[in-house]
Parts: C-alpha cells; structure tokens; sequence
C-alpha cells in the first residue's frame, strides 16, 4: 500500500507515474456529488495482487466549484485511500 504522504509530496503527474510504476492501474474518473462543494473529482488507481483481487485503492480528489461557464474549477485537491463507499 501506498503511502498518501509521499503521493502529497509529489507533483500530480509525478505522483501518477510512481503509481504506475509501482504496478497500479487509472480507472475511469469519478464525479461524486457533495455537500462540500459542487463536485468531488476523482481520478482512481487500484492496484491487484497475482489472482486480480484488490490489495489498494487510492485517488486524487479535486474539490470543485462549478462557475459561470458550467466548467469545473478546483479549489483544493489531495491524495486519498478509497472505500468500498467511494467505488
């Protein structure tokens, strides 16, 4: 399992190629609806063990504001640990 600590310390592309090279796959990203803020944008990895069973499930969340154009605009975002409630 990855450690979140080290992906925040690490810029988003260069946080996503040490996932990569450390065997986890991009999944399709999510929009989860919040109370937060508008929307909650989730780009997922997991990463499978040799039977295809999950061992790890991280994201980059982006806190977003819809503006005035209907665009996306994020005002925070940080590393998290997914649950079987967030996929």
């Amino acid at each position: 399992m990855v450690n979140l600590k080290l992906l925040e310390g690490l810029s988003f592309h260069g946080a996503e190629q040490y996932l990569i090279e450390s065997g986890y796959g991009q999944k399709e990203t999510l929009n989860i609806d919040s109370d937060e803020c508008d929307v909650i944008e989730v780009y997922p990895y997991f990463l499978y063990d040799d039977c295809g069973n999950i061992i790890d499930k991280v994201g980059h969340a982006e806190y977003c504001m819809i503006d005035t154009d209907g665009e996306l605009d994020d005002f925070a975002c940080k590393w998290i640990r997914l649950d079987e409630n967030t996929i």
